[in-house]
């Protein structure tokens, strides 16, 4: 079966019991799964990193998390009140978060 994205990703441990969970097979423990939207959290185990999903992988892993329902930037205060584009719409970043924020125009 040829490899993913996904389990170049992922140690190998945490690959094998996902794998293994979803085949209805007994993996060595349940997978954890939650979803995390913190920049503190992000900085702490990914400082530095620009790419969102490997600083995402390395605050899964640093917090023993197996799995995510999907993740989006967290914005530390000072990028409060500025914007970015995101498939062609401004948006405001507000609270630092920009989930449930209407387009900026």
């Amino acid at each position: 079966m040829p490899k993913t994205y996904v389990e170049d990703l992922l140690k190998t441990r945490i690959f094998e019991r996902i794998r293994k969970a979803v085949r209805f097979e007994e993996p060595d423990r349940v997978p954890i799964w939650d979803y995390i939207d913190n920049w503190r959290i992000r900085d702490y185990f990914a400082p530095g990193e620009k790419d969102l999903l490997k600083a995402h992988v390395k605050v899964y892993h640093g917090l023993g998390i197996d799995l995510c329902r999907g993740f989006g930037p967290s914005y530390n205060p000072e990028a409060n009140g500025g914007s970015i584009i995101e498939r062609g719409v401004e948006r405001r970043i507000l609270s630092q978060t920009l989930r449930n924020n209407p387009p900026a125009r």
